[in-house]
């Protein structure tokens, strides 16, 4: 019987991930209002159709920019409820390996077992010596507590 706590995610790729995200969505941000101050300055000393149509387009582009920069925003904190879900999963896989571990399972890599039980060459009727007492309480903790890990 094996517990398999591996984990297929990369943490470290989801919060790197979210913080390109969120980079990206200040950036955009930035853009909109680059956008709309150099759409400011244009028109300062503009006036016409052209300028109408300029200003149309400039403000339509910041508009978008700004709208998009939310959007990213909220594609991003998404990401970090995601990250923030998947680091703990991996925390709690962690916590058991250490667990198991220091309890006297057998672990390796991301697979955690029960020791074999020892075996004692005997005589039948022979009662159990301190040793072979001691073994079986051993084992029977190492079950117990592979039990209580696997739930």
């Amino acid at each position: 019987m094996t517990i398999d706590l591996s984990f297929p995610l990369n943490v470290g790729s989801i919060a790197g991930y979210q913080s390109s995200l969120s980079a990206a969505s200040k950036n955009l941000e930035s853009w909109s209002t680059s956008i709309s101050d150099q759409k400011t300055k244009a028109l300062a000393d503009w006036s016409g159709r052209a300028a109408d149509a300029f200003g149309v387009t400039a403000g339509g582009a910041a508009d978008w920019t700004s709208q998009f920069s939310k959007t990213v925003k909220t594609f991003a904190d998404a990401v970090q409820i995601f990250y923030d879900s998947a680091n703990a999963v991996k925390g709690r896989l962690d916590g058991i390996k250490e667990r198991a571990h220091a309890g006297g399972l057998t672990v390796n890599g991301t697979t955690v077992s029960i020791p074999p039980a020892q075996v004692f060459a005997k005589e039948a009727g022979t009662p159990p010596s301190d040793a072979e007492i001691r073994a079986n309480a051993e084992y029977n903790a190492h079950v117990d507590l592979f039990n209580t890990l696997s739930r």
